[in-house]
């Protein structure tokens, strides 16, 4: 009969398991788990939430995004702009016409310099449907809360450092998780729940299973962040390799004078049509006389239908027609990022791949504090993974330096965290015990 201590092991030698390598490769995981994973919850809670935002607004505010189709022909634009009501301190700023013939029209009203008043009509009777402001969307306050920004600046900024150490966690698990021996029981799971080589085993295998997904998401997501992303695009600019600055925020002019007419947004609908812009599209309203009427598709679920084409207001003429073919490769590859961080690159399968790795994070966090739980000591205390020999540790603490190199806040927060590490192992020395297990 085999020891059955021995066939519990994890998947290595003896030797390996109680290495000085790998205890200090265990130490910093633990100390990655310990610092992320509070972060990691919340933005795994609310990005499962946010993949399907769509769906879920269509539920919520189905009164104004839908119509029932009757037997006529939609109202042009301008008579459905003519309907809704703008007030005095109010600029119109887009115009979305229907995406099916089910759909509603839409109109964003800037109001209170930065505040956006987004009103619906019946595209067919141009009666008013409803207004949804963009402080009050419920989508936009998950959003809010999934990047941090609603508990300020700071908080943000964790955001960053959670990612790098996503990647830490990653890498010390797939070390700690790497077949030495026998690999036809890498994925399996042994034990029974009431021992804790079930939850390691559990652990492990949601945690190899997973964590390339949650990696690829972590660094998808960091262009939003503000140090990394402001750098990034810093340095993406720099290189030529950006998005013509006249997709977004350098806007052409229109050459006529004050006797010149307005084409009219119905034209520029028109145009649209012309150019074969897809349902979906909006029109930026020109806001001084020398404006641009915009059309743009900056949201397709596939970043190459993205477009922009700016038209002058007065001749009809078109003054830039930019395809994402003209965005350098840098800015490509962040787009097909963002597409995919959101769930909408691939589609449902896309976004049921990213709802199970939201889900693995829970599962991951569960059965660590099950792993912990079981191996707490009995006098109390944080129960830190022992200390491995100094010339180990300093070889994972240098490896996981050059993995947090990317990541600007994530290499503050490992010295912060080093620092504080030491402070407490020369304050209450821990026995370096060999044989010890996660």
């Amino acid at each position: 009969m085999p020891d059955s201590a021995a066939a519990l092991r994890p998947r290595g030698t003896a030797s390996v398991s109680s290495g000085s390598l790998y205890k200090a490769v265990w130490r910093w995981h633990f100390y990655a788990g310990l610092f992320s994973m509070p972060v990691l919850l919340t933005l795994s809670g609310t990005g499962a939430i946010y993949l399907f935002d769509t769906q879920i607004e269509e539920i919520l505010y189905r009164d104004d995004y839908f119509v029932e189709p009757p037997n006529t022909a939609m109202k042009s634009a301008s008579a459905l702009r003519d309907a809704i009501t703008i007030g005095e301190e109010e600029q119109l700023i887009t115009y979305f016409p229907p995406a099916a013939p089910n759909r509603s029209a839409a109109f964003s009203l800037l109001y209170d310099r930065n505040k956006i008043r987004n009103v619906y009509v019946n595209p067919y009777t141009g009666a008013a449907l409803g207004e949804i402001k963009s402080d009050a969307r419920i989508m936009d306050t998950i959003k809010r809360i999934h990047a941090l920004e609603i508990f300020g600046g700071f908080a943000n900024r964790l955001v960053e450092c959670v990612a790098g150490w996503t990647v830490v966690l990653f890498v010390t698990g797939a070390y700690l998780w790497w077949p030495r021996s026998a690999w036809r029981t890498a994925l399996s799971v042994r034990g029974r729940p009431v021992q804790r080589t079930f939850w390691r085993d559990v652990h492990r295998v949601i945690g190899i299973a997973a964590g390339g997904v949650l990696c690829l998401q972590a660094v998808t997501g960091l262009p939003w962040s503000r140090v990394w992303g402001e750098i990034s695009q810093r340095l993406i600019d720099a290189t030529g390799q950006g998005i013509p600055p006249m997709v977004r925020n350098d806007r052409p002019q229109s050459t006529g004078d004050a006797r010149a007419v307005d084409i009219g947004l119905d034209r520029v609908v028109a145009i649209a049509e012309e150019k074969e812009f897809p349902p979906g599209y909006g029109v930026s309203i020109p806001s001084t006389p020398q404006g641009v009427y915009t059309i743009m598709n900056l949201i397709p679920d596939d970043p190459a239908g993205q477009r922009v084409v700016h038209i002058d207001r007065y001749s009809g003429a078109v003054i830039e027609d930019i395809a994402f073919s003209a965005y350098g490769a840098a800015s490509k590859i962040r787009e097909y990022g963002y597409a995919w961080h959101q769930g909408n690159l691939l589609g449902t399968a896309n976004r049921l791949l990213l709802l199970a790795a939201c889900v693995s994070v829970w599962a991951l966090a569960a059965t660590g504090i099950v792993m912990w739980w079981k191996r707490r000591p009995e006098r109390g205390g944080l129960a830190t993974p022992p200390l491995a020999d100094r010339r180990e540790a300093r070889l994972v603490f240098a490896i996981t330096a050059l993995v947090s190199l990317a990541f600007p806040l994530t290499m503050v927060s490992l010295l912060v965290l080093a620092a504080m590490d030491a402070c407490v192992s020369a304050l209450r020395p821990e026995r370096r015990t060999p044989g010890v297990q996660p």
